[in-house]
Parts: structure tokens; C-alpha cells; sequence
């Protein structure tokens, strides 16, 4: 105990200090208080917000203030409450959508309360403050909220940073307070700090989020491979994994978990930025094994992870701590660079290219830029395989070579060569096409090795060899052929991408018919 009070003094000695000349030596010194001695933040109710405030002078001295002038337009919408029902952190803001989102005061109340026994809320005098902040807030911010969960982070931090309880009217809460610091402005400040540091991880449709979701994926497969068996044994896979992630870091967890583990997150955003955030979720996967080991279906590990029974550990501290510990070890490796380094060799919008479920299983490497790659690569060969022998429309490209075809295609000419001669061109038009199977059609047999299966999610499709289609009635009308059943589709299911004869040449679309395909294959 001794130790410790000593260190609290050193440090608060420094923090009166902002001036720092080496800020990764003050990093450095905010490890080892916010990693290795985070009892010391519960050894005096003032010294988190004093960490808070220290870190946010000297890491980001230069974030714009509150200003009291900036105010949001007064919009009479009759559809207000629809629209922040419906996307509340993404609308476009007025003062009467804000007053709605404060008046359900059941979604941020319990994270007004903390630690204190003797806590008094009022809110009538809570609410005008987090109405001023977050009116200045979403004024700076183009009138909308820059971070997810605004209102209840802005309450968190409230909380952290009033010295007594929230309906004090001793509390500084005008510009000419004699205490040095302003709980509104500072939460103001914060918030804004918050939103720089995570407003990356939302652009490209939270590219970076997902992309270090596929690096934990990886760590999981290599520290927990029982686990990682018995969650693909339910079929649960890396987009399910990704729903949950996202959901808990692009709010900060404050959507999910109570005060007290929300104050530890942001401790360590502050001190290291977004990346310690994946290192958050390993340790509350790490946390929950056993249970997650324990469940039987799909349904039972989405309610462990989104259950309150979590929610309620989480907020003692020696749980807390454990957590904290192992994303600690996951976070420190490479020295401290392991996350964004990991990331960098993930494409989860390039991992969504492939077609076919078995590309989403949870396995190492999965996400990969190079195994990605080859996969596609793969696809792309086995494509050609198929359509090789099809028309592909009018507009298909032409200018493929015959020695392309006499070499790369030989299996296919084989198969179709009654239809095809290796010295014409590749793309003939449907009218001689229709000549040649008609001409032919006694003595061309139907290639059983052009024939494959395709998965629409629970279900198949036929896809028929060149031979069926130039036997099919549409083909002795004169009409196009239709390929909806060997065509590569598009993440919705409404659009299909044509395989391009050769390299050079960019895939193109075209609509087909979903109506009869999956709804898991659709979405």
C-alpha cells in the first residue's frame, strides 16, 4: 500500500506538469500505472479523472474546445422519434431529436451512477449539462454524433469527471468557475478525443474493425483450438464472430457492459488508441471459454456473449482485471505493434469476394490478402472449366486467341468439338451455333466432365454441361442462353458476375432470377 501511494504522488507530481518534453517517455509512464497498477485508479475517486485529463493535454493537446456558441438548428420534424429510433448515432441532429434521445433516460441513467455510496443523482440538473455537451458536440461534428453511443458515453465521462456526485451545485458548470477545470468542457474535450481516435475504424464500412475481427480469429486458432472446433461444430462462423465484435467496439462497449468496465476501455484508448480494442474482446472471449464450451447451439453462445449474466461479471473489478490482463499479453507483443501489423495482411472485403460458405468457416488464416488471393486464383480456373464451351451473350469479348484455345481448353474442345472447330474463332454467333448442334446433334454426347453442382446456401443447383444448354428448347428458338446457374453472385443475391475470358478482360453484370435461391445465400 505503501508502494502505492508513492507512485500516486510521483505521478500526480508529473501530471502537473504537462509540458513533457518526450511524450513516449510520459507513454511509457502511463503504462505503468494504467496496465501494471490499475489498482491505483481505485485507491482515490480523483485520480482517474486526473489521468484522463493529464492524457489529454499532453497526447492530444491540439483537439478544438468546447464552444458554447455552436448550437444545433431548431428542426420541428413529426417524424423526429422515428428517425432516432431507427439510427439515433447516425442522424442528422436538432435540439428537439436531442431532447428525445434524453428524455429515455432509462438507456444512460445507470451510467450516471458509480462507485460512491453517498452518489446523489438529480436529474434535473444533469440532464442540462449533457444537453449543453452534446449540443456543442454534434454542432462540431457536422450536427450529427461523430462516435456511436454518444449520449452514453458522454454520461460515463460525466460521471468520471465530476469530483462529487452529479447534482452538486458546487460543481463548476460555468466558463467563470474558479476551479480549473470545467466537467462540461472536459467531457466536451474527451468526447471529441474519442471521436478522432476511433472515426478510422468507421470509414470503408469498418474495414479496419473487421479486418483485426480476422486477425483475433487467427490468435483464437492458435490459443484455443478446442474452442475454436466446438464453434465451428455449431456452425457458428466469422461473420457471426464480426456481428458481435463490431457491435461491442464501434460504441466503445457502452451499449453492452456497465460503468465500471467502460472506465477501463476508455483508460486505454486514451493511453494507446483503437487497436487495444480487439485485445479487449480476446479477454472477454478468454473469460467466457467455459461457458462458451458449455453451449449446445448457436442461440445458446449469442446469449452468452449478449447475455446479461456477463454484463453483471464485468463490473467487479477482479473480473475486470482479469480481462484486462489477458489483453494485455495479446497487446504487448512485437512491442506493442502486433495488432496493426497483424491487420495489415487482412482483407475482409476481398475474404467476401469468394463465393461459397466454406471460405467464412473460423480457421487460421482465414482473411489472408495471399490465401484470399489463391482462392479466388482457384475459383477462377474451376469457372472457366464450366463456361468454357458457353455463349456468353453479344457483348462478350472476342479477341481471345485460337492458340488460347487449342492449349489452355484442350478438355473443352474435346467435349464440344462437334460444335466447335479449333482453328475458328471463339465467339460465334447464335444462329451458327444453332447450325453446328443441330447439324450435330445425333452425335454429340453430353460431357460429364462439364458438369458440377453449385451451393446456394442449403440448397443446390445443376449446373449443365455446354452440350445440355445447345440442346435446350430456347436454343432451337434463336434465344439467349441463360446462365444464371453458373454465374458467380453478388452479396445480396440480385446480380451475377460474368467470368471473363481471360485476364485483361473485367468482370461485367448481369441481372438473373434469385426468387428460387436461399435466403442465406441472398444476404
Amino acid at each position: 500500500f505503501f508502494h502505492q501511494k508513492k507512485q500516486l504522488c510521483i505521478h500526480t507530481r508529473r501530471m502537473a506538469e504537462p509540458n513533457v518534453a518526450d511524450i513516449e517517455t510520459t507513454r511509457s509512464d502511463m503504462r505503468d500505472i494504467l496496465w501494471q497498477n490499475a489498482e491505483l485508479l481505485g485507491s482515490d475517486p480523483n485520480y482517474r479523472k486526473k489521468v484522463w485529463r493529464f492524457m489529454s493535454d499532453v497526447f492530444y493537446g491540439g483537439v478544438t474546445r468546447m464552444d458554447e456558441t455552436l448550437s444545433l438548428p431548431e428542426q420541428n420534424n413529426e417524424n423526429a422519434m422515428d428517425e432516432i429510433q431507427t439510427n439515433h448515432d447516425n442522424v442528422a441532429m436538432s435540439k428537439e431529436k436531442l431532447r428525445l434521445l434524453l428524455e429515455r433516460e432509462e438507456t444512460y441513467s445507470d451510467l450516471l451512477v458509480n462507485n460512491n455510496p453517498k452518489q446523489v443523482i438529480l436529474m434535473h440538473k444533469v440532464r442540462p449539462k449533457m444537453e449543453r455537451i452534446l449540443e456543442a458536440y454534434a454542432a462540431a461534428n457536422e450536427n450529427r454524433f461523430g462516435l456511436v453511443g454518444a449520449v452514453q458515453l458522454c454520461a460515463v465521462i460525466l460521471t468520471t469527471l465530476n469530483t462529487g456526485d452529479l447534482g452538486d451545485t458546487s460543481s463548476s458548470t460555468s466558463p467563470t468557475a474558479a476551479s480549473p477545470h470545467n466537467d462540461e468542457k472536459d467531457t466536451f474535450c474527451i468526447l471529441q478525443i474519442l471521436t478522432q481516435i476511433v472515426r478510422k475504424y468507421y470509414e470503408a464500412d469498418e474495414k479496419l474493425m473487421k479486418d483485426e475481427t480476422l486477425l483475433l480469429i487467427d490468435v483464437l486458432c492458435v490459443n484455443e483450438e478446442k474452442l475454436v472446433r466446438h464453434l465451428n461444430k455449431l456452425e457458428i462462423d466469422v461473420i457471426d464472430l464480426s456481428v458481435f465484435v463490431s457491435s461491442w467496439l464501434r460504441c466503445l462497449f457502452v451499449h453492452h457492459f456497465e460503468i465500471e468496465f467502460v472506465q477501463r476501455v476508455i483508460d486505454l484508448v486514451l493511453l494507446e488508441g483503437p487497436s487495444v480494442l480487439i485485445c479487449i474482446v480476446y479477454g472477454i472471449v478468454q473469460f467466457v471459454k467455459n461457458d462458451l464450451l458449455q453451449c449446445e447451439t448457436h442461440y445458446d453462445v449469442f446469449e452468452k456473449l449478449a447475455g446479461q449474466k456477463l454484463k453483471k461479471h464485468l463490473k467487479k473489478s477482479d473480473f475486470i482485471h482479469r480481462v484486462i490482463q489477458k489483453a494485455q499479453l495479446l497487446f504487448t507483443e512485437e512491442n506493442y505493434k502486433y495488432v496493426i501489423k497483424g491487420r495489415e495482411k487482412k482483407s475482409w472485403p476481398d475474404l467476401l469476394g469468394l463465393p461459397g460458405a466454406r471460405h467464412f468457416r473460423i480457421a487460421k488464416g482465414v482473411g489472408d490478402k495471399t490465401k484470399v488471393k489463391k482462392a479466388y486464383q482457384h475459383w477462377r480456373r474451376e469457372s472457366r472449366k464450366v463456361i468454357s464451351g458457353v455463349y456468353l451473350g453479344a457483348d462478350v469479348s472476342s479477341d481471345e486467341s485460337d492458340e488460347d484455345i487449342s492449349s489452355g481448353k484442350q478438355s473443352s474442345n474435346k467435349s464440344s468439338s462437334s460444335m466447335h472447330t479449333q482453328n475458328g474463332p471463339r465467339m460465334q454467333s447464335i444462329r451458327e451455333q444453332n447450325q453446328n448442334a443441330e447439324r450435330d446433334e445425333g452425335d454429340v454426347e453430353p460431357a460429364t466432365s462439364m458438369q458440377t453442382m453449385i451451393e446456394h446456401g442449403a440448397t443446390t443447383t445443376h449446373v449443365a454441361s455446354a452440350s445440355e444448354h445447345f440442346k435446350s428448347p430456347s436454343m432451337s428458338r434463336g434465344n439467349s442462353l441463360q446462365l444464371s446457374d453458373i454465374l458467380y453472385t453478388s452479396q445480396r443475391g440480385d446480380k451475377i458476375y460474368m467470368e471473363p475470358i481471360n485476364d485483361e478482360v473485367p468482370p461485367r453484370e448481369i441481372q438473373c432470377r434469385t426468387e428460387n435461391w436461399s435466403d442465406s445465400w441472398k444476404t
